[in-house]
């Protein structure tokens, strides 16, 4: 979930479920996944980047992802350089194998919250300079609900923005798709991404 994880990985940040299959039967089938091996905590310490850690949890058919964000001064996380934390949650669906990428499966994520909180000024600057995006109300460690804005910076954070991502379980590391290019940014389904990204969670 880059986009999510896109600033949030904004990252902006992460994804969750309904997907439309072709046919009824396709439906069915996809309904009925088994997301056993999905259920649990899955967490990053501190990405390849240097600057996002974060978990993602699957507890039934619900999801929660958690992020924080680092500035570029930060090579390990620091806390010292973290500018904000997003939390996203939802509900998600596993659908079909994809294609070139083994053991990867679909999976739309739908969003039901999705809110953000600045942890440094420079954030907090940053974000009262947009204008559309709640400019002047963002204030140091007080979370902001983003499912209400109608924002570019955040891209579509709305309820029920559905994010459509692959996803790979590997013994106890989880990994989910690259986000990172216009045409596979998981915002529509045939915008899904095509390969996987190069950071993976671990089971808790």
């Amino acid at each position: 979930m880059k986009n999510v994880r896109n600033i949030i990985k904004i990252a902006i940040l992460l994804y969750l479920s309904v997907s439309c299959g072709s046919s009824e039967d396709s439906d069915s089938k996809d309904s009925a996944a088994d997301t056993s091996i999905y259920q649990g905590t899955w967490s990053l310490a501190c990405a390849s980047s240097g600057t996002d850690s974060g978990s993602y949890v699957f507890d039934g058919s619900n999801f929660t992802y958690k992020t924080s964000h680092f500035n570029g001064e930060s090579t390990s996380c620091e806390a010292a350089n973290k500018d904000f934390d997003a939390e996203v949650t939802g509900t998600y669906k596993i659908g079909a194998d994809i294609e070139g990428v083994e053991g990867a499966k679909a999976i739309d994520i739908t969003f039901v919250t999705y809110t953000m909180t600045p942890t440094s000024e420079d954030a907090v600057s940053f974000f009262n300079d947009e204008s559309g995006c709640a400019s002047g109300e963002w204030e140091l460690d007080t979370k902001k609900d983003l499912t209400t804005l109608d924002c570019d910076m955040f891209g579509d954070t709305a309820k029920g923005t559905i994010v459509y991502d692959i996803i790979k379980v590997n013994s106890d590391k989880l990994t989910l798709g690259d986000s990172e290019d216009d045409a596979t940014d998981g915002t529509t389904e045939a915008k899904r991404p095509t390969a996987l990204e190069s950071d993976s969670y671990t089971k808790e």
